[in-house]
């Protein structure tokens, strides 16, 4: 939320100008003016959500018991020392879909978002972002 309201906040003064010489008013110009322009920031909004449900996801499963990776992870927790590998091995699996879900959201942001200068940079860079 914070994401795109800094987006919506930070758009090009020219574009807004434009937009209104061009007599581009109410929906129309929120959907082609302020979410074309607010998008780099939609996406990164998204990524950070997803890691952060993630994380409390896992959270609530420990706190509340129900089924998933943290509840197993506190099984395994109070199982006592001989499964603490399991437990460990539950962490790992909880560390690695974060990855993937980050990983999934760049590959999103990257195809989406294929027009903003901040992907032809890393396009242009071969993966490598330029400062």
């Amino acid at each position: 939320m914070i994401q795109v309201i800094y987006g919506v906040q930070s758009m090009d003064q020219v574009v807004l100008d434009t937009s209104k010489a061009l007599g581009v008013r109410g929906v129309r110009r929120f959907f082609t003016v302020t979410i074309p322009s607010a998008s780099p920031y939609l996406v990164t909004g998204m990524r950070i959500a997803s890691a952060q449900a993630l994380i409390l996801s896992v959270v609530a499963e420990i706190v509340g018991g129900a089924e998933g990776i943290g509840r197993n992870i506190l099984l395994a927790e109070n199982a006592g020392t001989s499964s603490f590998p399991t437990m460990y091995a539950y962490i790992l699996v909880a560390g690695l879909l974060g990855i993937l879900l980050t990983g999934a959201f760049f590959l999103l942001e990257r195809r989406l978002m294929h027009w903003h200068e901040s992907q032809r940079n890393i396009r242009a860079s071969g993966g490598a972002v330029r400062a």
